[in-house]
């Protein structure tokens, strides 16, 4: 299988690339942007909102194809911000998953550091309050990988 590392890289690098997604995450400072899309396991000295985290959630291999080194891949992008309604958090996942998720049948094509896969949104989750003035709303995604 495919590290985990490298996906969860390489999911990174996708969303930091996407310009849509990085102004929405800019704050009234001119500080955040692509500096705000991180791993879910990332732990800086400060936290800002809003904030992009990715979560892999697991890579199951599939050992019914033969000697391939597939894996079924699950993983999560949550989205935290700040304020009195839940609409950014929404509103940025919906940025998210309509960056990953494929309007095709057979799901978006993504090409990663040796593996590759076809992306499908398994359903955004409703933005829920963390904090008194907090939000999280969570984008989840699955696919097959190949290595390439």
């Amino acid at each position: 299988m495919i590290s985990n590392d490298v996906v969860k890289a390489d999911l990174v690098a996708s969303l930091k690339a996407n310009s849509t997604l990085t102004d929405s995450l800019v704050r009234q400072d001119g500080e955040g942007g692509v500096e705000s899309v991180k791993e879910s396991q990332y732990a800086g000295t400060t936290f800002t909102y809003p904030a992009v985290r990715v979560r892999i959630n697991r890579q199951i291999p599939i050992t019914d194809r033969g000697p391939c080194d597939h894996a079924r891949l699950s993983f999560s992008i949550r989205i935290l911000t700040e304020g009195a309604s839940s609409k950014d958090a929404d509103e940025i996942a919906g940025v998210v998953n309509n960056h990953f998720h494929g309007n095709e049948g057979g799901g978006k094509f993504f090409q990663g550091t040796g593996w590759n896969t076809n992306l499908r949104s398994s359903g955004l989750d409703a933005a829920v309050r963390t904090g008194e003035k907090a939000w999280m709303s969570v984008a989840n995604f699955e696919g097959v990988v190949y290595p390439s």
